[in-house]
Formats: structure tokens, sequence, C-alpha cells
């Protein structure tokens, strides 16, 4: 390795960077000085909740009734499968106050600094899926609305139109960025959060808890209950490179490694089991269960509350747009490796993300896509996320800001070069996890050649997340990283920026 030192990541870094609500955010997925990380851990609360306040993710909740499962059955699948993975997420948000950077840049220290695409590319292709959910229900919220309120017609125009206004606020949060969005997850959460606890009241008179359920969607009831446990896990493992969007704006110095950890699961978990029970519970009080949840909703509330009815699904729509577009746009920066143009790929960003939900909406059926997005979205997810949780173990947490950066211009001398910028153990783990996890999925869009290997019930993500880490974990121990386990952190900035200094020893 050249003995001449790197660049200094705090004169590297913007050393002007604005973070302030209503002016747009000018750090991307460079390192962000320990000196503008005004961050809290309690914000991952307003985050997390913002986002699922959302009729796009409250409607993934009313398949386990959809799937024939009774409330009380419902509730239990939903729940275990959320607690599982709230657990499984929560400890990759402690990786933004280490590395300084979201998780596709931070996923260099294990995947390599070329191979940190992979993670860019799973949270775009996450990201518009979550985009396009969030755009379509709360169109047609505003269509369904708008129709029971002024009489207009319910068509593909009418929402298309819908799509496109609902959407246009989300673009204008987005470019904005870190700190408008911060803004927008609280207060949106408390109205929102208002809004649907009314909503509950107000449908209580529909809502029967003995409600027994219908015909299991494969067949006998605990192969159904188990399908909708992975439909609830796959909700919280969905975000897994979404956390250090916000946690980089953490200081090592102020916020405690336990802080995180307790707010990152609080934040998942209630966030994650309220949108999600909520979805079962409003699915119980339709006429008919099968109905689209939208229009379901919309034919069994009252007729005073189809306007405050709009509101939830417009005013829920912008956070959860938001927040798919903001980290679109930053993990564009990781391909690119360019600053500075994080506002005007969200933009283009989001154009694709309308184009993607006009597709869905013509030519797939609503709930089919719905079931087969949230479950083949974790066959990359799971292994990704395996192999950052092993790896964040083997490392004890300890990264190199200035190695993972590409705007330092360390290049092949960087300690997560690996071999031309790919880590083969990485690879080697993720590429078969993810086949294997293919072939055991189960969903209208794909059906692999074990899918009935369990009676049905889809193993795909639970297969690849553990094939993934237990690989990763015995090539690490036979093949060690040895330039990454053992170079100096501190070294690698020069002198050392205030906040790496607990990392020193180990990269």
């Amino acid at each position: 390795m050249s003995a001449k030192p790197p660049p200094n990541l705090e004169s590297a870094a913007l050393q002007s960077g604005v973070d302030i609500v209503g002016e747009v955010e000018t750090h991307g997925t460079d390192y962000i000085p320990e000196s503008e990380r005004h961050g809290r851990a309690s914000e991952l609360l307003w985050v997390w909740c913002g986002a699922a306040f959302c009729l796009g993710v409250i409607v993934i909740g009313s398949l386990p009734v959809v799937f024939g499962l009774g409330w009380w059955a419902s509730f239990a699948s939903l729940t275990v499968g959320i607690t599982v993975g709230s657990i499984l997420y929560t400890p990759l948000a402690l990786y933004g106050p280490r590395t300084g950077t979201n998780d596709p840049v931070a996923s260099g220290g294990h995947f390599g600094v070329r191979g940190r695409i992979l993670a860019a590319v799973i949270t775009i292709f996450v990201a518009m899926g979550f985009y396009a959910l969030a755009i379509w229900t709360g169109g047609q919220a505003i269509q369904v609305a708008g129709n029971k309120l002024f009489g207009t017609s319910i068509d593909n125009t009418t929402l298309g139109v819908s799509m496109a206004l609902t959407s246009l606020v989300t673009v204008v949060i987005a470019v904005y960025g870190h700190a408008t969005l911060i803004l927008t997850y609280k207060w949106f959460t408390i109205v929102v959060g208002a809004l649907l606890a009314v909503l509950v009241v107000v449908q209580l008179g529909n809502f029967d808890a003995s409600y027994a359920g219908g015909s299991y969607l494969l067949g006998s009831f605990w192969k159904t209950w188990f399908l909708s446990m992975s439909i609830g896990a796959s909700l919280p493992i969905s975000y897994a490179t979404f956390g250090g969007d916000y946690s980089r704006y953490f200081s090592r110095k102020d916020v405690s490694d336990g802080s995180i950890l307790v707010w990152n699961f609080l934040g998942m978990f209630l966030s994650s089991e309220i949108a999600l029970l909520l979805g079962a519970y409003l699915t119980i009080t339709f006429k008919d269960p099968a109905a689209p949840f939208v229009q379901g909703v919309a034919d069994s509330v009252p007729s005073w509350f189809v306007f405050p009815f709009l509101l939830i699904g417009l005013l829920g729509t912008w956070p959860q747009g938001g927040m798919c577009l903001y980290g679109c746009g930053l993990s564009s920066s990781t391909i690119t490796w360019r600053i500075g143009q994080r506002a005007a790929t969200t933009v283009v960003l989001s154009l694709i993300g309308l184009a993607v939900v006009f597709l869905g909406v013509l030519y797939f059926n609503a709930v089919d896509s719905i079931s087969a997005f949230v479950l083949i979205m974790n066959v990359t997810i799971s292994p990704w996320m395996a192999i950052m949780l092993v790896g964040f173990a083997l490392r004890r947490g300890r990264y190199s800001p200035a190695d993972l950066q590409p705007y330092t211009a360390l290049g092949s001398r960087s300690i997560y070069w690996f071999t031309e910028g790919i880590n083969l153990r990485a690879f080697v783990a993720f590429i078969p996890a993810a086949i294997v996890g293919f072939m055991f999925s189960n969903t209208t869009l794909h059906v692999g050649r074990f899918a009935n290997s369990a009676g049905g019930v889809d193993l795909s993500y639970a297969s690849a997340f553990v094939i993934a880490g237990v690989v990763y974990l015995i090539l690490a121990l036979i093949f060690p990283e040895r330039q990454a386990m053992l170079a100096d952190s501190a070294s690698r900035v020069s002198p050392a920026p205030a906040g790496l200094s607990p990392d020193k020893g180990a990269a």
C-alpha cells in the first residue's frame, strides 16, 4: 500500500453542507462530518411511522385475510413476522454513524468499493416498488373519494391524473432532502395517525373479532399462517438498505448505540404492527373481504368520512413516496460516484416510478402483484442483509470511512478494494443464496422449482438469508479479509477527524 496519506475526510466532505428545513440538502452519499451531524435516535420513530401510515403499506396487511385467515390468526401471524423482521433489521442502523454515509456505500466494507453497486440497485428496485404502491393507492383514494363527493368518473384517465397529483408533492419533499423529510415524517405521522385512529373508531361497528376467515389459499391453516407470517416479516426486511439515509446524521459522540437500537426497533415494530394490523382490521369490515382494498374502505365508511379518507390517501402517500425517492436519489449517486446530482436524479427517478405504477395498473392484478412484490424483493434483500450482519459482527463494527468513499480518490489503495473492487467472499455467498431463494419462491410472477417443497409455504427469503450468512461466515474465517480487518482506521484520515477516533484499531 502506498505511503502517501489519503485525503482528509473532513476537507473532502462538503464544508458548507446544508441540511435545513426548506433548503435543498447538499450532502449526498459523501462523508458527513461530525460537526454537521445533528440527528437524534428518536427521529427513527417518526421516520418509520411516517413511511408506514400509507395506504400502499396498509394494504399489505389485508393479505392474510384475503388468503383466508380470520382476525386472530391474522393478528398472530403478522405480529410474529413483524417481530422477527424488526429484530433482524434493527442492527443495520449502526452503519450510518460509523461510516457517515448511506447503507449502499457502507456495504462497500463487505462487498468492495465497486461491489457496493449491488446494494444501490437493490435499493432502487425496492424503492420503485413501494413508490408505485404508494402512488397507486393514493391515486385510487383521490379517485374514489372524488367520485363519491363530486361524481367524477372512475377510469384510467382520472386515476392517472390522481396519481400524477399525488406524486408531485413527494418529488418536492424528496428533493429538499433529509431535514425536510424528518419534519414531514413527524407532522404527517401525527395528522395521518389521528385520522387513522378515527377510521378505526368509525369502522368499529362493522368489525367482528370472531371472524373466522374463508377458504385457505394454501389449502390448510398452518401453511397459510406461515405464508402470512412471511408477509409480516417482509415489511421490516424491505427497509434494510434505507436506515443509513437517516442514521448517517447521528453523531457517535452524542448518540449511543443503545439508543439507536432501541428507537430503531420500536419505530420499525410499532409502525409495521399498526399499519399491517390496520389493513387486516379494515378488510374484515368490508362487505366483501376480497374487494379491492381502497374501494372496499370507501364503500364501508359513512359518507361524512369520505373526505377524511381522501386526506389519508393523499397525506399518507407523501412521506412514503418521499422516502422512496430520496433513497433512490442517494443510491444513484452510489452507482455513478458523483457528488451534487441527488436532486436531479430524484426528479428523473420519480418519472420512472410513475411509469412503473402505470404498468402495474394496466397489466397486473393488484392483489397478486402486491403479494408477489413483497415476497420476491426479499430474495435479494435478505442475503445482502445476512452478509452485512455477519460482517458487522466479524469487524466488531469498525470501519474506515475514508476507504469507503469514492470521492477521496483512494481508488485501489482503499482497504476495501479486495479484488478489483469486489469482495469475492461476499458475492460467492450472495449469488447462490439468491438463486436458491428464487427457486423456493412461489408467487404469481415467479414459481420456483422448489416452490412446493414445503407445501406451498414461501421459504425464499428465509433460505436465502441463512445460506448467505453461513457461507459468508465460513469463507471469511477460512480466507480472512486481512487488509480490511487489520488496517488502522485512524491512519486513513490524516489527521483523524473528530468522531473517527472511537474506531481506531481495526477496520
